[in-house]
């Protein structure tokens, strides 16, 4: 009897990490980016940007994620930027971003 008892615990234990397993890795949560739908994007001030919401992964930077909402934007004022971005986000600096928080960013 305690042989099955055993075996059924390394059958459950063995289900359980696999359940967990695919929940890690199919959650909407852990997806890198999210966009505010084109119907739902926020303006602060229209002529300017559109706002996205990101979620920062591992090793993004301010900078990082700039980069990577705007491509064609060659030429930019940081400080610009940088004060977009706190008009959009009032309690947080760029300093202080944290992995896996969404945040808004603007999109030139």
């Amino acid at each position: 009897m305690n042989s099955l008892y055993k075996l059924s615990f390394t059958i459950l234990l063995l289900l359980v990490i696999y359940s967990v397993k695919i929940d890690l890795s199919t959650d909407p949560y852990f997806n890198h980016s999210t966009t505010i739908p084109e119907n739902n994007k926020e303006s602060v001030d229209e002529s300017n940007f559109t706002v996205v919401s990101y979620r920062m992964k591992q090793g993004d930077t301010f900078i990082s994620v700039i980069d990577q909402l705007n491509p064609n934007l060659h030429k930019f004022d940081i400080k610009k930027i940088k004060n977009d971005f706190e008009l959009l986000n009032p309690q947080i600096g760029i300093s202080q971003l944290q992995t896996g928080a969404y945040y808004l960013f603007p999109v030139y």
